[in-house]
């Protein structure tokens, strides 16, 4: 009978927690024995086909790293690497600029950092697998595992499509309209996407600054009430509780509403499209 010294025992039993504990765990291994240090979790993979072209895909992995050991963990995410379906290796890349990325950084003890890590792969190749190697600290971490994307990119134009009384906005007026409601050609309608970048994924909140002017003519109503706004094509407004009533007098008078919209799942294509209703009084 094989005679196994108890540390022989506990690196057995450290082995098969980390087979049954999945694609999310990593270890460091440090001298004679094995001590769990430092791990990384994978918490989404969002994928960006928008800016990437044709030839490949962007893959956006968010990571959270965290230093259960006793001495500071210098996390160098360029030290990041993987693995594709056609088993090729690919390098994270700080080329990707429409989002903030994870820099280097020191993760005390008992601390955890997140953030984004982007890789550039080919066309029809997606990530299998990832590491983490840095030979100078002797730090080697692997996941064997990854997930799919679970949010996706999409672009929206600065100016949002709007409809005023269910008549199209060409520009910022109505140019054509259906009854007798002639006063809706009298209101100037604007809508502006807010946010510094026009690339949005999945789950993502989207702010809309909305402006209203009446430019009275004789015959229209003295006052016109801008009553209520509806997001369309899936995005949903986090703020209803901000669009209230807001009556505009005379000429020349104004109003708006900044709405905050959470993009709806899988790739989207075209503007975001509000409709607005407006009442005479």
């Amino acid at each position: 009978m094989v005679k196994l010294e108890a540390r022989q025992i506990a690196a057995v039993l450290l082995l098969v927690l980390v087979v049954l504990a999945g694609s999310f765990v990593f270890l460091r291994l440090e001298g004679p024995g094995v001590n769990l240090t430092d791990s990384i979790r994978v918490t989404q993979i969002a994928l960006d086909q928008v800016d990437s072209g044709a030839s490949g895909s962007w893959y956006l992995i968010h990571l959270n790293a965290t230093n259960s050991g006793e001495a500071p963990w210098f996390f160098d995410p360029s030290l990041l690497s993987i693995t594709s379906n056609a088993s090729r290796t690919f390098a994270s890349s700080a080329a990707y600029n429409l989002t903030t990325l994870m820099e280097r950084q020191t993760i005390d003890p008992s601390a955890s950092a997140e953030g984004l890590v982007a890789f550039l792969l080919p066309a029809g190749q997606s990530p299998t697998s990832l590491g983490y190697s840095d030979a100078t600290r002797g730090v080697e971490l692997a996941v064997s595992e990854l997930p799919g994307a679970t949010s996706f990119a999409s672009r929206f134009s600065l100016n949002v499509k709007m409809s005023l009384n269910g008549n199209s906005v060409d520009g910022w007026t109505v140019t054509s309209y259906n009854g007798s409601q002639q006063w809706i050609r009298s209101i100037i309608a604007n809508g502006v996407i807010q946010n510094n970048s026009l690339v949005f994924f999945s789950g993502q909140t989207v702010r809309v600054n909305l402006w209203f002017e009446y430019l009275k003519k004789p015959a229209d109503p003295q006052t016109v009430q801008f009553l209520s706004v509806t997001a369309e094509n899936g995005f949903q407004i986090l703020n209803p509780e901000d669009i209230a009533p807001i009556a505009m007098t005379g000429w020349g008078a104004q109003s708006g509403v900044v709405l905050s919209l959470r993009v709806p799942p899988g790739p989207q294509v075209g503007p975001v499209s509000l409709a607005v209703e407006f009442a005479q009084s």
